[in-house]
């Protein structure tokens, strides 16, 4: 059985950004997940996309704010005009989305969910 999925918390990078397909509307967003090693602070930044009532959901995010993603990854291949090698990049297709905190908040949002409900 073959199986890959995605768990992410951190904060927008930037506002989100969506554009009308032939498949739909998609909103892709950059993510900033924070970590220390070594004593040291290191960002790691992953692309997001969510297709039809998630590219809402995900339209309706600001930079930085606070919120955890879950999802599939896969990777798709391309052949840039300017190159003669097709190129392989990994993608994150979010299926669910959580409010960590309101736009301009720097802390959680308070919330009726339990603590059991958060993924960390």
């Amino acid at each position: 059985m073959d199986y890959s999925k995605f768990m992410f918390g951190g904060r927008l990078v930037r506002d989100p950004e969506t554009k009308e397909t032939k498949a739909g509307p998609v909103t892709r967003v950059t993510v900033a997940i924070n970590r220390k090693a070594g004593g040291e602070d290191f960002a790691s930044f992953f692309d997001i996309e969510g297709w039809d009532k998630m590219s809402d959901r995900l339209a309706s995010l600001a930079k930085g704010q606070l919120a955890f993603f879950e999802g599939d990854i896969y990777q798709k291949e391309y052949t840039p005009k300017d190159a003669d090698k097709p190129r392989r990049i990994t993608s994150f297709k979010c299926f669910n989305m959580r409010y960590l905190s309101k736009p301009g908040e720097t802390a959680p949002a308070k919330s009726d969910d339990s603590e059991e409900d958060v993924p960390w």
